[in-house]
């Protein structure tokens, strides 16, 4: 019971702080430390802390460390005897070490301690409290070995400490080895912001989405300001090209009914292509959507996927002025070895994976420390490198301790020093990579702190990610895949990409059908890029990428049936070559372009005009008669043709019908036939005629005259 009045308790002091300190930044508050004095309500006072600000690093020359606490109370009556002490430890002599003093508050031996009363507490409030020691003071004197010293800050009432938290302090030499070469890599994606499609081929963003996306007060806009800062430390941006496009397209709306948005994306993009364009500043392109590329490829639609990454580095320099860098993926999820084969090698040879995401060998552990560069052996004997954003400063960087941006930063920055000091000499070049989640939400100000810190360590050097795989040992043993089915149940299902295929397909017979130029199928590809996003995963979001997809086919099949052949007719061809008219019908209203065949029934009995077969456009609502020059190889024979109207590229059939052409000219045969007969029936006619004569002209024989009888 204690325990949970407690939690609320804290919940209480930080609403009441928020309200009392007003628009400062959020601070760090200690973790309760005793808890029985600290029950609402009671007789003792609740007392806590919160460091806001301290040294991230001491250098030689650094004489003075400064700390900046605000301490307060929620009783009504302050205690009279409050203090808050710092005490510096000896320094960790590991990266694990480090970690366990940072979480568990495991340091050890105390090296130096300051102690300052805090004077005026007012009862229900704060009060800021400013700590000037000497280094030497804490224990910290000039020519302390290198290293990171956990630093103690707590609060003490009565003589009894009743909160505490845990950071640290940074201690450099003047005799230093190679830096890390480090790269950060700062996405700026979001959901997709566009709306359900409602009879318009536009992708058309919500206003509402885009104040979301990238309004004054979004994390976007929040992550922008952390890398424009001065004295920043040099980031890769990774730029979503989908996102860019909707910005551009809320950007260039013409409703004057919606300025905020308007003015935001304009904004956004502006800067942000401003930023990438800064000396030092590296960008990346992610995949459009980003897509879901193992979903696509194992529903057959590997070129789908391959395009997605294709377009990608074109359509971000084109809304930002920067050339992305070229032949690096990093996919939003992990990938099996068929997308690596059949989508990924064919766009780039540099990968970002997650250590999750990969499969260390049996035969060895994961070193402490271990290289951001690894090798991925492929199909065949190919190979791809693999950026390895370090495992456990990227769960920190998601999900950060929640103790204030200066301590949550410093929580980050000194973790890279720990793991640079376990071997600060190493003779081969060593590197890390900094990658928070494709969708980055990190508390207020936390970004900002981080950044700003990390380009004040003299032991990290700032690359881009080409250069980091270029010239960082990699690890000497390959990693292999490892896609288990967990990653599998999140995809997208394959019926939505079943349906996906179809309409591209679909939008591919349009594209063709339109008159060339025309501005409709350029759109429907935007929605079927974005249609794949893996941002449509969870099933609430699902339905607006079926209305994405549908809306494709909704648009072509009317086009589709448009056309018809006026079939049923007889066509007379007199003589034995001729004009064949086909009349075709295009009852939309718009001009269709399309290809004319006839079909096999036909070329068994013509003999056509050779040449390739041309496009022809069909007017709209009207009907289209197109001569084909023939003749007919059987002439007076009656026979059916076939007519096929297919799209340019013949992959849709449009229409079919079915024409009877009769030729009216003779067949030789049948005129020599019928003459031999002619000829015989008048041989045989005169035959019997010159019989008849004949008999008529020969004597007879002379008559017998009967004897008398007397």
């Amino acid at each position: 019971m204690r325990r949970t009045l407690t939690v609320l308790a804290v919940l209480l002091v930080c609403t009441v702080s928020s309200a009392v300190w007003g628009a400062e930044r959020q601070p760090a508050l200690a973790q309760p430390f005793g808890s029985e004095r600290n029950e609402p309500g009671g007789d003792d006072a609740i007392v806590g802390l919160a460091l806001e600000s301290f040294p991230a690093v001491l250098e030689p020359g650094d004489e003075q460390i400064s700390l900046r606490v605000r301490v307060w109370t929620l009783a009504g009556v302050a205690p009279d005897d409050v203090e808050v002490v710092v005490s510096a430890h000896r320094r960790t002599r590991s990266r694990f070490g480090f970690q366990q003093a940072m979480d568990t508050g495991a340091v050890g031996a105390r090296l130096g301690a300051a102690v300052e009363a805090v004077e005026g507490l007012p009862g229900a409030g704060s009060r800021m409290l400013r700590i000037d020691r000497q280094r030497a003071d804490l224990g910290l004197p000039r020519g302390l070995t290198a290293g990171v010293y956990p630093l103690q800050v707590g609060v003490v009432v009565d003589g009894e400490r009743v909160q505490e938290l845990t950071t640290s302090i940074v201690v450099t030499s003047e005799e230093a080895g190679p830096p890390l070469r480090t790269a950060f890599l700062l996405p700026f994606d979001a959901p997709p912001t566009v709306l359900p499609p409602e009879g318009t081929a536009a992708l058309v963003p919500d206003p509402a989405r885009t104040l979301t996306a990238v309004g004054p007060d979004s994390r976007l806009r929040a992550l922008l300001a952390a890398a424009q800062a001065p004295n920043t430390f040099p980031v890769t941006v990774a730029s979503s090209p989908r996102l860019l496009e909707e910005l551009a397209a809320a950007a260039a709306t013409e409703e004057t009914s919606v300025p905020a948005p308007q003015t935001a994306a304009q904004s956004f993009l502006a800067d942000l292509g401003e930023l990438v364009e800064r000396p030092g500043i590296g960008h990346l392109a992610l995949p459009y959507g980003p897509a879901d590329l193992v979903a696509m490829v194992r529903g057959g639609l590997e070129l789908e996927a391959v395009r997605h990454l294709s377009i990608a580095a074109e359509v971000s320099q084109r809304h930002l002025g920067d050339a992305p860098l070229d032949g690096i993926v990093w996919p939003p999820d992990g990938l099996d070895q068929a997308t690596i084969a059949q989508a990924v090698t064919t766009a780039g040879d540099v990968v970002v994976l997650g250590e999750e995401q990969l499969a260390i060998p049996q035969e060895r552990e994961l070193p402490a420390s271990p290289s951001p560069v690894r090798s991925l052996r492929t199909s065949g004997a190919g190979a791809t490198t693999v950026l390895v954003p370090d495992p456990w400063l990227s769960a920190t960087l998601t999900r950060p301790p929640g103790l204030g941006a200066a301590v949550d930063a410093q929580r980050i920055l000194a973790e890279t020093a720990a793991l640079y000091f376990e071997r600060p000499f190493a003779e081969e070049v060593r590197g890390l990579l900094l990658a928070p989640t494709q969708l980055w939400a990190p508390p207020e100000g936390f970004a900002a702190a981080l950044l700003s810190r990390l380009a004040a360590a003299p032991w990290l050097d700032p690359v881009d990610l080409e250069r980091l795989a270029a010239t960082v040992e990699p690890e000497l043993r390959p990693v292999r895949l490892d896609y288990p089915e967990a990653a599998r149940t999140r995809e997208l299902p394959q019926s939505l990409i079943a349906e996906l295929g179809r309409a591209r397909r679909a939008l591919g017979s349009l594209a063709t059908l339109l008159p060339a130029g025309s501005p409709i199928p350029p759109r429907f590809d935007q929605r079927l890029l974005t249609a794949s996003s893996v941002h449509y995963r969870p099933a609430p979001r699902r339905s607006e990428a079926t209305a994405l997809i549908r809306s494709v086919e909704t648009f072509a099949d009317p086009l589709f049936d448009a056309v018809t052949v006026n079939d049923g007719l007889q066509l007379i061809l007199p003589g034995t070559q001729g004009t064949i008219p086909i009349s075709i019908s295009n009852s939309s209203s718009a001009p269709l372009r399309v290809v004319v065949r006839l079909g096999a029934s036909a070329r068994r009995n013509l003999d056509l005009a050779e040449g390739p077969v041309e496009p022809v456009v069909l007017a709209p609502s009207t009907t289209t008669t197109l001569p084909f020059e023939a003749q007919v190889r059987t002439p007076g024979a009656t026979f059916p043709i076939d007519v096929v109207v297919t799209d340019v590229g013949g992959t849709r059939v449009l229409s079919r019908g079915q024409l009877v052409v009769r030729s009216t000219a003779t067949s030789p045969v049948a005129l020599v036939v019928t003459g031999g007969a002619m000829l015989f029936l008048l041989a045989w006619w005169l035959r019997a005629a010159s019989g008849k004569r004949h008999q008529r002209r020969q004597p007879g024989p002379a008559p017998q005259r009967e004897p008398v009888h007397q």
